[in-house]
């Protein structure tokens, strides 16, 4: 009888395992739709994914849609899981709304796992870093059916996009994560060097500590198969990063250096158009070996990380092949340019020139190498711009002098020649002009001195 016992708890034992064994496998073939979930940053434009999962051949559904406060939807379109399906877009986007998908009959090749929507939401730009925005999906019954009209149940899972000021293991705000990171963390961990890091994003771990742990974490990370997930930390405060302005530089000289790590760095010689300056930085990326190093090219347009890095992965053109202008008048007291495009006369534009920042001259020819002074465009007044008409504009170069007196040898011309940048009104259509007469308004601008005779020019 004992045994008899025995054999009866070993096998109510084992049907009690193969039931739950058989509760576990049905539970991972049930239907479930995702909503994918997104970290950004305050006025960032995110997609977000709704995708399902053992799709069981689904023939109609009706999917409402329900997102954050502050949240705006932009776009929707229908994913490549119900192509075989028509898609009905609501009329407004406003939540809740209804995204509704109907079909007259299904083939097996029409069943497919993967996105079944695409939303495209607009974040705040007074998002603050921390706020949650839920993207929920829900349905009633009945509303999701098969091919045989019977309801369909479905698992959801429900996605958000959260609202950061940095992103984990960026330490220098680059907006990638990558060996320059681990670079920097290191030597935050050792100290005793000049560099800026966001603390935050250097607790990949979230245990409010910066140590060989993080190091280990990112390296795996970035070399991937580690299955390591960066987590967003919760200490160091609400640590905001730099405001990106005034960043723009113009490479007057660039190296490649070693690095304490046996790698090699690109370190600029940079012109800063704002302060009238020369400045040193180190380029944001590494490599094992010198020529591997991609650095940017001399005269270049580069913009600095806000931990002062240049930005070697955003792309650039030299900036003296960017957009010529012709100056046609200068308006001192007022602070305004007139300017047409590079030989068109006919197509005149006013910027505001208040915050510009400008080359008090530059050769057209050696380029940046006669970069005389940077400044405002409030210093240039009669320096740069001398009316000798009504009609034209005198431009002079005290590197073209002849002698040390008060008179000296100028290239003239009837416009000055400048490479400018500007933030226009509108993007699309340059000759909108905005509640205050403007065009747009410059950034900065490098002049250059025009071939054309040689005039006298009294300066005081």
């Amino acid at each position: 009888m004992k045994f008899r016992r025995t054999i009866a708890l070993i096998l109510s034992v084992i049907m009690i395992a193969a039931v739950i064994s058989l509760n576990v496998f049905a539970t991972e073939t049930d239907p479930k739709i995702t909503v994918s979930s997104a970290t950004v940053f305050a006025g960032d434009t995110v997609d977000i994914a709704v995708s399902i999962a053992n799709n069981p051949g689904i023939l109609g559904a009706t999917l409402k849609i329900t997102y954050g406060n502050g949240l705006t939807l932009t776009s929707a379109a229908s994913g490549e899981a119900f192509s075989a399906l028509t898609f009905t877009n609501p009329g407004v986007f406003a939540s809740p709304c209804n995204f509704v998908w109907d079909g007259q009959e299904l083939n097996a090749e029409d069943i497919k796992d993967g996105v079944i929507l695409n939303l495209q939401f607009k974040i705040p730009d007074d998002a603050k870093a921390g706020d949650v925005y839920p993207i929920t999906v829900s349905y009633s019954e009945g509303d999701i059916v098969d091919a045989d009209l019977n309801p369909v149940e479905i698992e959801i899972a429900n996605g958000s996009v959260n609202v950061t000021n940095f992103i984990p293991g960026d330490l220098n705000n680059d907006g990638s994560v990558n060996t320059s990171d681990v670079i920097m963390m290191r030597r935050h961990i050792a100290g005793g060097y000049n560099q800026t890091i966001i603390e935050a994003a250097a607790d990949v771990n979230n245990d409010g500590k910066i140590n060989t742990t993080d190091v280990i974490l990112l390296r795996r990370y970035i070399a991937g198969g580690y299955d390591v997930e960066l987590i967003r930390s919760t200490y160091f405060g609400n640590q905001e990063p730099q405001p990106v302005t005034q960043r723009e530089r113009i490479v007057k000289l660039v190296d490649v250096v070693p690095t304490d790590d046996d790698e090699y760095i690109g370190k600029y010689t940079l012109y800063n158009p704002y302060t009238g300056t020369v400045e040193t930085a180190y380029g944001s990326t590494t490599a094992s070996k010198a020529a591997s190093v991609k650095v940017k090219a001399y005269g270049d347009l580069v913009t600095l990380t806000p931990s002062g890095m240049v930005d070697e992965k955003a792309a650039s053109v030299p900036f003296k092949d960017k957009q010529k202008y012709w100056i046609l008048s200068y308006d001192a007291d007022n602070k305004t340019l007139e300017i047409c495009p590079y030989g068109d006369l006919d197509t005149v534009y006013t910027v505001n020139a208040e915050n510009m920042a400008a080359s008090k001259l530059a050769s057209d020819t050696k380029w940046i190498e006669d970069v005389i002074t940077w400044g405002t465009i409030s210093a240039l007044d009669k320096a740069v711009f001398a009316a000798a008409d009504d009609t034209s504009v005198r431009c002079y170069n005290k590197a073209y002098t002849e002698d040390e007196g008060a008179t000296y040898s100028t290239k003239y011309a009837k416009y000055v020649k400048a490479t400018m940048l500007i933030d226009w009104e509108d993007g699309a259509d340059f000759t909108v002009k905005g509640e205050n007469g403007f065009n747009g308004s410059a950034r900065f601008a490098v002049v250059w001195v025009m071939d054309g005779e040689t005039k006298e020019l009294d300066i005081d």
